[in-house]
């Protein structure tokens, strides 16, 4: 384990703290950044600010109070209608004067904006992909302006530049123009220091803020392997309070939403490609990509987990939920993911808990593997790079440009061909995470480090788990693991008075379990969970079992053999197909069923062969000898 944390340490110091740059601290006693004097006529150029704590005005600052043109680049659409939308407590704009660009904003609206002389000082806000496509190229055809020297480039949340880089491959982009302005800055209370070198050619510098006032939260870690009862647990725990969820799987949310039955309370927040997509596979209408209309229960997919500010009047309880096995991508980094989700609520919030299942198997690699990894193979990229710049066929080209894309070094490379050091630090990071979930201890101790948070782990270990629950809900499972998992639940409700772990199964599931898989309930009473086990939960293997057991319990019944050691005497001879059908006779009388032979009467008689006469001739018979004990 030690060996282990300290890994995680190294890799961690190499990711955020190994660096040549400059750090320097700003002590902070004032409640926002743009209030101390160094903040006073600007962002401060050339750094890479680690504000430590959201919400303390720094895009505020840059947006409103500062007097200079500034392109605040900001991770995702919900950020910038979020600070358009902004209100003053008297119901005025907040930021009146800022032009926010995304995907549906056209290029005559940023150029009506540049040309409107009635703001003196342009602020515009967007995505680092609309810069790429509209702002940069709007600006620069715009007579009245040099985009270098005119404006000051501010990167927002800049840790998205690492953690989003393989599935938004634009999001980088923006970096070719940042080195080249006069005056720019990144900041965000989560970044991450990136590998990229033109920072320290361009002799960037850290700026640590140091808040002088106590900021760090109380977080309990619940350790579990029912994703869905803890959840379950810790609505409980807050029925009096309104509830808001960050999961970053909306199947899964949806999946929580039905099986905890508090659809008519709850609503999604996700993209409003996710929202279409829930609606026509799920019918789900109470999914928004908008920040509204809040309900008892809500759900927020990774699209909010940092930069929007969620202000309401009540403190609600918080909650966070990774699940390793169903929704890898729900995986959060203690540095990063957490105390962004913990800053969205600007008024705070009255708890913060999350919830996770560990998974001590999980594969991840160390920094020095993942480096020597990259290296290897992009040194093999660029040859085949070479062999497709020296092929002069169209066939060989396409053969090369396919046999390029399809290698894992391919996501590393820009359009350019350059290779991108985010998406070298991302596949760093990925790891790095998944490393914290192979032991909870590891990851209480990821919480600690994070000097934020303080951290509580709190075991909820049930006798079903997650894996059980998720086969009994598969419509395709077989009869053998259907059966199993019944049996199991049966069992493990059987079980509910001695075992040490939580109890899964309650009487009103029990009884469920019976009423709607009769037929196996039957099999759990007869033979038990451990030999249903034994006999691979087959229901042929148990039915010959059960078949063989109800033998020996009729056959055992001492009003049966009486019954049969009544019918005759010592001495007696009787007609051999006349002792079949008077003990089969007897047999079915007490419920056993199936044709026997002549000779079942030796199992209660001491008999040898004889003859007798008949009306119907001489016939094979016993000669009963006596009785047995």
């Amino acid at each position: 384990m030690i060996l282990a944390l300290q890994k995680i340490l190294v890799m961690t110091m190499i990711l955020m703290g190994d660096t040549k740059m400059i750090v320097e601290e700003l002590n902070l006693d004032t409640q926002y950044i743009s209030e101390h004097p160094m903040f006073e006529n600007g962002t401060p150029s050339g750094y890479i600010i680690y504000k430590t704590l959201c919400g303390l005005g720094a895009t505020h600052g840059e947006a409103l109070l500062y007097e200079r043109n500034s392109i605040i680049l900001l991770p995702n659409t919900p950020v910038l209608v979020g600070k358009k939308k902004a209100k003053n407590a008297d119901g005025s704009l907040l930021y009146p004067n800022i032009c926010i660009v995304y995907e549906d904003i056209k290029s005559e609206e940023i150029e009506k904006y540049l040309n409107d002389d009635s703001i003196q000082y342009k602020k515009i806000l967007c995505t680092p992909e609309a810069y790429k496509f509209k702002v940069r190229h709007v600006i620069n055809q715009n007579p009245k302006y040099n985009l270098f020297k005119d404006f000051f480039m501010l990167i927002d949340e800049c840790d998205s530049l690492v953690k989003t880089v393989f599935f938004r491959g634009n999001i980088t982009s923006p970096l070719v123009d940042f080195f080249k302005f006069e005056k720019k800055a990144m900041i965000s209370a989560t970044p991450l220091k990136p590998s990229d070198p033109r920072f320290e050619e361009n002799n960037f510098r850290i700026l640590k803020v140091v808040p002088q006032f106590d900021y760090k939260k109380n977080i309990d870690i619940i350790h579990t392997n029912n994703i869905r009862a803890s959840l379950d647990y810790v609505l409980e725990l807050n029925e009096d309070k309104q509830l808001f969820i960050f999961l970053n799987s909306t199947n899964l949310i949806a999946k929580f939403i039905k099986k905890l039955d508090i659809e008519n309370d709850s609503r999604i927040f996700c993209s409003e490609e996710k929202v279409r997509e829930l609606k026509r596979k799920q019918n789900i209408k109470y999914a928004s990509s908008k920040l509204d209309n809040f309900k008892k229960y809500n759900f927020f997919t990774s699209r909010f987990f940092s930069a929007v500010d969620i202000k309401i009047e009540e403190k609600p309880a918080l909650v966070m939920v990774t699940d390793l096995h169903r929704a890898p991508f729900s995986l959060l980094d203690p540095y990063s993911d957490s105390i962004q989700i913990s800053g969205r609520l600007r008024n705070g919030f009255d708890s913060i808990t999350h919830i996770t299942n560990i998974k001590p198997t999980i594969e991840f690699m160390s920094h020095e593997e993942i480096s020597t990894q990259v290296l290897d193979s992009s040194k093999c990229y660029n040859q085949l790079v070479t062999i497709k710049e020296n092929e002069t066929t169209l066939h060989g080209k396409t053969t090369a440009t396919e046999a390029l894309e399809a290698t894992f070094i391919h996501k590393f490379f820009d359009e350019e061909g350059k290779f991108n050091h985010y998406a070298d630090d991302c596949y760093h990071l990925s790891h790095l995470i998944r490393s914290y979930y192979q032991d909870i201890e590891m990851l209480g101790d990821a919480y600690i480090n994070s000097n934020y948070f303080i951290p509580k782990v709190i075991n909820r270990l049930y006798d079903a788990d997650d894996d059980i629950i998720d086969l009994l809900e598969n419509e395709e499972l077989s009869k053998s693991e259907l059966c199993r998992c019944v049996a199991s639940l049966l069992f493990f409700y059987s079980q509910r008075l001695t075992t040490e772990s939580i109890p899964y199964v309650t009487d009103d599931l029990n009884l469920k379990l019976r009423a709607d898989y009769p037929k196996i309930a039957r099999i759990f009473e007869k033979l038990g969970f451990l030999k249903m086990k034994e006999l691979e939960f087959n229901e042929v293997k148990m039915n010959a079992e059960i078949e063989t057991i109800n033998t020996t319990i009729i056959l055992n019944n001492t009003l049966l053999i009486d019954e049969i050691l009544s019918l005759y005497v010592v001495g007696q001879i009787i007609v051999k197909t006349d002792t079949k059908t008077a003990i089969k006779s007897i047999y079915q009388k007490y419920g056993m069923q199936g044709n026997i032979k002549s000779t079942e009467i030796k199992n209660y008689y001491e008999v040898k062969h004889s003859t007798t006469n008949t009306p119907d001739g001489r016939k094979s018979a016993w000669k009963i000898l006596g009785l047995l004990d």
